[in-house]
């Protein structure tokens, strides 16, 4: 016992024991998830407007406090959050001049120019009705000067390295329209200067690569956005895409904005090249490009002006 030992140990020992009652553990270093104390509350759910960990979201938003909710309002220690990616910015926001995800001025700019051109070509909208559709058509043609207004169309610019490019000019399923590209306007892809007609890549078999322009070139070989027969490289190609979703309409322009969803508007496109006429099949945005590959427009240089321009017109057939 320590009556038994010298003095001196019996107290070195119980110096030791009390040090050992004010010395905290070490700290645990393992890898592990912490408990909120209130783990359900919107503030901690992926996607929450204060979220600095960029969690993915979706699109629609049932909270006040989230960008967007998920399938389910799900712990953030589960794994059945939603995976999709949180759009905050889109070459949309480029297009129309936006530098910040917090710019709300230029989104509804955006928005604004989609109702006025729908209004001035009695346009009822994607997922509309037949009977929508007349409607919307029959309220533009009883409006004061209809028969002196001039058919709906408008300008907008194609950049070469943008790889959507909107023109804030809606398209109704089943009109006709044209677009047109101004007389000598020419973009560069890469090193080769062509013109929104583009050019066309020819396999060498002795050399065994593609050749534009009079020389192999290796990017050649990747596939193009439009593959379809036809198809050139750095020809416009456009389509009729949708931007935003009807939720974000009415949202005042807060950040419920989503990129083109991108699945359904490659079913949409078509080549224009230097013109076009075409009847729409599509209802929605027209949106365009310079036909490349993907991972391959950060060294076009240039644009084009384009114009869109409803042909069929008045809306119902007839003044």
């Amino acid at each position: 016992g320590l009556g038994n030992g010298p003095p001196m140990a019996a107290g070195r020992v119980l110096a030791l024991v009390a040090l050992a009652c004010c010395v905290a553990p070490p700290e645990l270093h393992v890898w592990s998830y912490a408990i909120y104390e209130d783990e359900y509350a919107n503030s901690q759910l992926p996607g929450s407007a204060s979220d600095p960990r960029g969690l993915p979201n979706m699109p629609f938003t049932v909270d006040t406090n989230r960008e967007s909710d998920g399938i389910s309002s799900v712990s953030p220690l589960t794994t059945t959050s939603p995976a999709f990616p949180q759009y905050e910015v889109s070459d949309l926001y480029a297009q129309y001049g936006i530098v910040s995800p917090d710019d709300l001025t230029k989104r509804q700019e955006h928005a604004a120019d989609i109702k006025y051109q729908q209004n001035e070509q009695g346009i009822a909208g994607k997922g509309a009705g037949a009977r929508e559709v007349e409607a919307a058509a029959y309220q533009r043609m009883t409006r004061p000067g209809f028969l002196s207004d001039p058919k709906p169309s408008r300008q907008f610019r194609v950049q070469a390295n943008e790889t959507w490019n909107p023109s804030g000019f809606p398209i109704q399923q089943y009109e006709v329209y044209r677009i047109e590209v101004e007389e000598d306007q020419r973009w560069v892809d890469g090193l080769i200067e062509t013109t929104a007609d583009g050019y066309v890549a020819r396999f060498d078999a002795v050399s065994q690569c593609y050749v534009a322009a009079g020389r192999c070139r290796a990017y050649l070989k990747q596939r193009l956005r439009l593959a379809n027969a036809g198809a050139k490289w750095f020809q416009l190609v456009c389509g009729i895409g949708n931007y935003v979703t009807r939720l974000r309409d009415v949202s005042g322009g807060k950040d419920r904005y989503m990129p083109i969803r991108e699945d359904e508007f490659m079913s949409t496109l078509f080549q224009v090249g230097s013109n076009t006429t075409f009847n729409s099949s599509f209802t929605g945005e027209l949106v365009c490009f310079a036909n490349d590959a993907y991972g391959l427009y950060w060294n076009n240089k240039g644009y084009v002006n384009v114009t869109v321009s409803r042909v069929s017109w008045p809306p119902l057939g007839e003044a």
